[in-house]
């Protein structure tokens, strides 16, 4: 009697598990896809206007991505400059390309052209929704092909450069993509699991199986993706800048992260800054610090 007893708690007690698993499973994967559920575009108050940058001119190009999304793009160049190098440039979440006229400006006048896009759901690119993190790598993998076909004539080095969402797919393209010189990545992360274990804590740690269940089933094998493996895959040069103080993608699952694997690799170059956040990284010394890297790579 007393056994059977035992053997009817231990079974309870599996069903509760297994029932919480998969409670676990589900919350987590509703929480991850609500994040991306719609669409979105770029807040007024941060949305240039390339009547800004009078000396800026801008080629628009319309193409498909991988889900069959109408993508629009523009390739910027400066009046009166010759480009030598082209920038893919891959914005961060909660803004599209248009945000950041003021780096794809700079990097214009300085001598290369900058092929930028509105990722899938954002701004003039269509999509219902933004879809996941992996969606990001996507886009830009796209767009690469894209920019290198729009100046296959002038046989142009290839760089990358992206903030937040976007620097995490500038690094984790580099896999299916060797022919990139150097790559610029500011306030990025490693991995989807990595940014929600250090973002939330040990509630993130909770959530992370059932968001990368979910990435699984939207994405397939491309849920596998993650910046190092991109680093692993590449000989390009890397600069990571991050801010000690970012809320949004903290410094643990980005800069930390990669210092432990790379600080004594002359690939990379690591910009630890301080009071910064996550928005604040394109003044001072950084534009000029990817600009750098960016000119010692073009041979």
């Amino acid at each position: 009697m007393k056994l059977s007893r035992i053997f009817h708690r231990l079974g309870t007690l599996l069903i509760v598990c297994l029932v919480l698993a998969v409670l676990l499973l589900a919350v987590g994967a509703a929480a991850y896809a609500s994040q991306f559920s719609d669409r979105a575009e770029t807040p007024e108050a941060y949305r240039y206007s390339e009547a800004q940058f009078p000396a800026l001119t801008a080629v628009t190009i319309s193409y498909t991505n991988h889900s069959n999304d109408r993508m629009s793009g523009c390739l910027y160049t400066a009046e009166g400059v010759e480009p030598d190098g082209l920038i893919v440039f891959a914005h961060g979440m909660g803004c599209g390309h248009r945000a950041y006229l003021n780096v794809i400006s700079f990097f214009a006048d300085n001598g290369y052209a900058v092929f930028a896009y509105d990722a899938s759901g954002y701004d003039s690119s269509g999509g219902t929704s933004t879809r996941g993190v992996q969606q990001a790598v996507l886009d830009l993998d796209a767009a690469i092909t894209v920019a290198e076909l729009m100046t296959k004539d002038a046989d142009l080095p290839v760089f990358l450069f992206g903030h937040s969402l976007g620097a995490y797919a500038a690094c984790a393209v580099l896999a299916e993509h060797p022919e990139v010189r150097a790559v610029a990545s500011l306030a990025g992360f490693n991995s989807t699991a990595d940014l929600l274990k250090a973002r939330y804590g040990f509630a993130g740690l909770l959530l992370t199986p059932g968001a990368l269940l979910w990435e699984r089933l939207r994405f397939g094998s491309a849920a596998e993706d993650s910046a190092m493996k991109g680093f692993a895959a590449s000989d390009a040069r890397v600069l990571i800048v991050h801010s000690s103080d970012d809320n949004e993608v903290p410094i643990e699952c980005g800069l930390d992260l990669y210092a432990s694997a790379y600080e004594s690799d002359p690939r990379f170059t690591l910009l630890r800054l301080d009071g910064k956040g996550h928005g604040g990284l394109f003044t001072g010394d950084v534009p000029a610090a990817c600009l750098a890297l960016f000119d010692a790579c073009k041979e």
